[in-house]
């Protein structure tokens, strides 16, 4: 990995999409994790990725809530991009709630998610 790659943990329940957008982020030179788990705090813990981009719709746990779970313990700053299949005024009324640093429905595609973490990564 160099300086300028950034790590990536992609929490998605669909394995086809974290297959599709890990190779998408990959080829435009981020690092990434991907998992269907929830639990995500240990991989948090271990790779310290610079973004997490999490879908909402989630059994178990919804991304919305994993997320607030996470902003009360010493991850609350990494940033977090919602990739989710609802249509973009949905996501803007989850993220008033939740305050993520941003938000692109899957209906955008993965050149807008791209851009979205750029925002937050500096690359």
């Amino acid at each position: 990995m160099t300086t300028a790659q950034k790590k990536v943990l992609h929490v998605d329940d669909d394995e086809p999409t974290l297959r599709t957008v890990a190779r998408h982020l990959q080829a435009s030179g981020f690092v990434v994790w991907s998992t269907t788990s929830p639990f995500i705090a240990p991989i948090i813990h271990k790779e310290r990725p610079d973004i997490i981009v999490m879908d909402v719709d989630m059994p178990l746990l919804s991304g919305d809530r994993i997320i607030s779970i996470i902003r009360g313990n010493e991850f609350s700053t990494i940033p977090v991009v919602y990739f989710s299949g609802k249509p973009d005024h949905v996501l803007a009324g989850m993220a008033a709630k939740t305050q993520p640093a941003s938000y692109t429905s899957k209906e955008n595609g993965l050149p807008a998610l791209v851009q979205k973490i750029r925002a937050f990564t500096d690359c």
